[in-house]
Parts: C-alpha cells; structure tokens; sequence
C-alpha cells in the first residue's frame, strides 16, 4: 500500500481512546474492512467528528503510520439520517455492522459485500416500513457471497443468518429485528 491513498466507506464501528482519538472500523469500497486510528479527533476545534458517526459513508484520507493506519481528513457523502431518527432502524443496522465486523477479513478488498451493504442502506434509510425480512435476505446474500453459504443453505425456510453467524464465530447476538 502507498503511504497516503483516497477512498470511501461506511464507518462500521467506533472506539474513544483516551481523550483525543478514536479507533474506527471502516467498511472501505476498495481495501474492504480496515482498522484507523483517528489521532485528535475528539479535539473541539476537529472537522471530522461529525463525519465519524457509525452507519456514515464518507470519503477519507489514509495514511501509515508505522504498523497502523491514520486518517486524514474526511468528507461526510451520506447520513442515512431517516435510518437515525429510527430506533428500529438503528437496531437493524447496529445488527448488520456487528455481523459484518465479526465475518470479514481485515484488508481484504470485499467489493460485493460493500455495494450489497450500501445498497440495502439505501434501501433502509428509504423505507417508511422497515422490517426484518428485508435485512434477512440481505444477510442470507452477505454470507452466499463471501462464500460462507451455498445456494441450497441460503434458502432453506428454516435457515437464520444470525444464529449461523453466532456459531461461526462462537458468540451471541443481539436479534432484537426477529418477530
């Protein structure tokens, strides 16, 4: 990798470290899963804060920084406003960032995974009646394209996605989207 490069992605999770930086987890269009210390984020006069939040797509700057990756600077593309001012809808895109950050490789170039993704937020962020069924098959398509699954397993009525991704990875979820 370069030292400095451009990309965009959805923030899939974020940490507060100490009293100025934040550790992110950053779904990228083109390195696919990506761990970046945003070093003076949390700083009062800091643009990129605002930007930061779980579930935003932006556009960012990196750069090594020894063994890690730095964020520069960043550009807020889309909110997803209409998904936050949902509690359900949060839930369900808490849900989908867990299992996303539990299932994909680190640097790991996922560009399926990462249009499959933006286009069910889309969706979501779209939709006045947002429901489980949707983010189902949205997970039963993650996890047939990044090989997890075949066609016959996706499809079996009785097949859930959240309960195969808790023991593939050995730990529980929260399934508050199940009826």
């Amino acid at each position: 990798m370069s030292n400095h490069y451009i990309d965009e992605g959805l923030v899939l999770k974020k940490v507060i470290i100490g009293e100025r930086d934040v550790m992110l987890t950053i779904l990228s269009k083109t390195k696919g899963k990506l761990e970046i210390r945003a070093f003076g984020v949390k700083k009062i006069t800091s643009r990129r804060i605002g930007h930061l939040e779980t579930g935003n797509y932006i556009k960012f700057i990196l750069s090594n920084r020894g063994d890690r990756l730095a964020l520069g600077e960043t550009e807020l593309l889309w909110g997803y406003s209409n998904i936050k001012d949902s509690k359900l809808k949060m839930e369900f895109l808490y849900l989908l960032f867990t299992i996303l950050n539990k299932i994909l490789p680190i640097e790991q170039s996922e560009q399926s995974a990462f249009e499959l993704v933006l286009d069910y937020l889309k969706k979501l962020n779209g939709d006045s009646n947002a429901d489980g069924e949707r983010l189902d098959t949205t997970l039963k398509t993650l996890l047939l394209s990044l090989g997890y699954i075949d066609n016959k397993t996706a499809y079996l009525p009785l097949f859930n996605p959240v309960s195969f991704v808790e023991d593939l990875v050995n730990q529980k979820i929260n399934k508050n989207y199940l009826r």
